[in-house]
């Protein structure tokens, strides 16, 4: 953003509105991405901790999409979501009691 601006001569053209909720979802980022890294420091394990970071964004964001934006619809993508999501659950239960 700030190459832009200067790019610009501090006069980008952007959506107001678009400018809170973007930094609050970096700052959310940054708090999942920190977390991450204090996992990683207590667990020092990626194999436990890798599959989570991996597959849990994944599902935050198809139910976002689900729940909010309504992006996904229709009786068989939302069997597809709740099977892919249970079995990366299944999957990511039976690694973290695997090691």
């Amino acid at each position: 953003m700030i190459t832009y601006a200067n790019i610009n001569v501090n006069k980008p053209a952007l959506y107001p509105k678009i400018v809170v909720p973007g930094f609050i979802s970096g700052m959310i980022w940054a708090c999942g991405q920190i977390s991450f890294f204090l996992a990683n420091s207590y667990i020092d394990n990626f194999v436990i901790t890798f599959p989570i970071i991996g597959s849990g964004p994944g599902i935050v964001g198809a139910l976002w999409g689900i729940l909010v934006f309504k992006e996904i619809r229709g009786f068989r993508n939302l069997l597809f979501f709740f099977i892919a999501s249970t079995l990366a659950g299944a999957g990511i239960a039976c690694i973290v009691v695997s090691s």
